[in-house]
């Protein structure tokens, strides 16, 4: 594993994040700046493009979407977002960019 391979913790995390800032109707940029981070960076993160964060940034990106790190991740949120696409094969939200997990049941 590389320092740029996302764990399923930081996959979660992310994901959350990213559902919780769209509800708020934030941009990364908006994000970004609530955390005192790079908008570059955020996109990274979003991407898996950077490191993993650490606590602080954490800290600072649960707060920003009025949560905290436990929150994030406890549970993995549901997006409810009706936008649906495929990107590299994955079905993802058009809005959140979260991935979705699709269940197709055969006809009876």
């Amino acid at each position: 594993m590389t320092e740029n391979d996302a764990s399923p913790t930081v996959e979660r995390f992310i994901h959350n994040l990213r559902i919780k800032s769209k509800e708020l109707g934030m941009t990364q940029d908006d994000l970004a700046k609530k955390a005192g981070i790079s908008r570059g960076y955020l996109s990274g993160l979003f991407n898996g493009h950077v490191p993993r964060p650490g606590l602080d940034v954490a800290v600072n990106l649960a707060t920003a979407v009025n949560s905290s790190v436990d929150k994030m991740l406890a549970e993995k949120l549901v997006c409810t977002h009706p936008s649906l696409k495929v990107q590299d094969g994955t079905a993802v939200c058009g809005a959140c960019g979260a991935k979705l997990v699709v269940s197709i049941q055969e006809a009876a």
